[in-house]
């Protein structure tokens, strides 16, 4: 695996949280952090959002999207560590039982530490979207420099990534 490879696998898993992108009618962007799992095995993030939230009208006028995933050293902001993926989204429902969703819902209640009855995509809220995102390209950087990522993972088939 290289090192690009390994930087870009330990943010996507390990990262809190994601500042995701959309654009609005008139093509301004709106960021927002939140709450996120990466799938290295499908090479698919997946977002938690609000049916009736601004990211949810914009993903529906434009399904392209951008989330950028940083680990930053307070100390030495050399050893800062980021990614940049760039990918399609698609809306889901978050109460839908197949069995990838559970897969999903699997991940996030893990990353989070959620136990299945206080899990935020467990509770019957009509409301509750899942987006899943397509990686079509990913940018990545250590300190002030970018560092080139191989296309190991990009979608939009079901193929599994190269750094798993």
């Amino acid at each position: 695996m290289s090192e690009a490879s390994a930087i870009a696998k330990r943010v996507l898993t390990q990262g809190a949280f994601a500042y995701f992108c959309t654009a609005d009618m008139r093509n301004i962007p709106h960021v927002v952090p939140v709450f996120f799992v990466f799938d290295p095995i499908r090479c698919h993030a997946y977002f938690l959002l609000s049916e009736n939230s601004k990211k949810v009208r914009n993903i529906r006028l434009h399904a392209k999207v951008s989330f950028t995933v940083d680990v930053r050293d307070p100390v030495n902001p050399f050893e800062n560590k980021g990614v940049m993926v760039q990918g399609e989204a698609q809306i889901e429902r978050a109460t839908a039982t197949d069995a990838e969703t559970e897969r999903v819902k699997e991940l996030f209640e893990e990353k989070y530490g959620w136990s299945s009855s206080q899990s935020f995509l467990r509770y019957d809220h009509a409301e509750r979207l899942l987006v899943d995102v397509a990686v079509m390209k990913i940018t990545c950087w250590q300190g002030p420099r970018f560092v080139s990522c191989p296309k190991f993972c990009i979608a939009p088939s079901r193929r599994r990534c190269a750094f798993v």
